[in-house]
């Protein structure tokens, strides 16, 4: 591999804690550079239970300072932050540009809202909380019921495990494309 990948991790306040942290350090344990990326892009960054993550998570800048040609991929962490995430244009700007070029998008759990709102989604298949599967239908995506939903570079997840084994696999071999 010539370079690391570089992931774009999308955050803010009241992120689901175990999804932040899982995100971060499963994806640099496979020694890919991974970004946490906040609205603010300030060194405080809470968890939807009170945990500071930021004790564990440095963040790397504002979302709407990437560029989204220096990220190979972005994932979208679950908890109550998607609502916020999913209205910022420059979340939408990332993640369409990321498509367009068919770099691998994940998300997990309530994160599906993110790429929902980016328009990544319709048309696809993806899986989804079943608080939210009407949200994805009734914009034109098929819900399936699953732990992972791998959808060409789309990737979805209801299973921490089963996950972040498909999101590893397809960010490998993405990798390997470079």
């Amino acid at each position: 591999m010539a370079r690391p990948l570089r992931i774009a991790v999308l955050l803010e306040h009241l992120a689901n804690e175990l999804g932040a942290l899982y995100s971060v350090y499963r994806l640099s344990e496979e020694r890919f550079e991974v970004h946490a990326l906040t609205p603010d892009g300030g060194p405080k960054l809470q968890g939807h239970s009170g945990m500071a993550l930021d004790r564990f998570i440095k963040v790397h800048g504002r979302i709407a300072d990437a560029d989204p040609a220096a990220y190979d991929a972005a994932m979208c962490p679950g908890g109550f932050s998607t609502d916020k995430l999913r209205a910022l244009p420059e979340v939408r700007r990332l993640l369409q540009s990321l498509d367009r070029e068919r770099r691998t998008i994940a998300h997990f759990g309530h994160g599906a809202w993110i790429t929902l709102s980016a328009g990544v989604l319709k048309g696809r298949k993806a899986t989804a909380p079943a608080q939210i599967a009407s949200d994805l239908a009734n914009a034109g995506v098929t819900v399936i019921d699953a732990p992972v939903v791998v959808d060409g570079h789309v990737i979805s997840g209801s299973d921490y495990g089963a996950f972040f084994r498909e999101l590893v696999k397809a960010l490998h071999e993405q990798a390997k494309r470079l």
